[in-house]
């Protein structure tokens, strides 16, 4: 259970500055299961921050590397130690390597030209 006061401090946070409190984070997990693409988890990709979600349709999307078995919390718990183990020059290049998925795939841009083929 999160710690209240953490979670105001966390609530109070004005969205302009989200981004300096994801650069602050070794690791993002997200335990959630919306069966899409979590908003949440592109943000800290974009900010280099490494992410292993548990959505699946993270899978085609993400590296081997950060995935893990679906609503396996042990998998998910074993993927974070070794996120975590990563010295900082590995953490970066790899966030970086996630920073470039969100900015070939899913900026605006290319998110748009995207639906408007499919709508096609």
């Amino acid at each position: 259970e999160l710690n209240p006061q953490l979670t105001d401090e966390l609530a109070a946070i004005p969205y302009n500055r989200i981004p300096t409190v994801y650069r602050s984070a070794a690791l993002f997990v997200s335990a959630s299961r919306t069966g899409s693409v979590d908003k949440a988890v592109l943000e800290a990709m974009a900010c280099v921050v490494p992410v292993p979600p548990s959505n699946e349709p993270f899978a085609p999307i993400l590296p081997e590397r950060f995935r893990f078995a679906p609503r396996d919390a042990a998998a998910l718990a074993a993927r974070a130690r070794e996120i975590l183990a990563w010295d900082a020059a590995r953490r970066t290049a790899e966030g970086e390597s996630l920073r470039a998925i969100v900015v070939r795939d899913h900026a605006v841009g290319p998110l748009m030209d995207r639906l408007v083929s499919e709508m096609r």
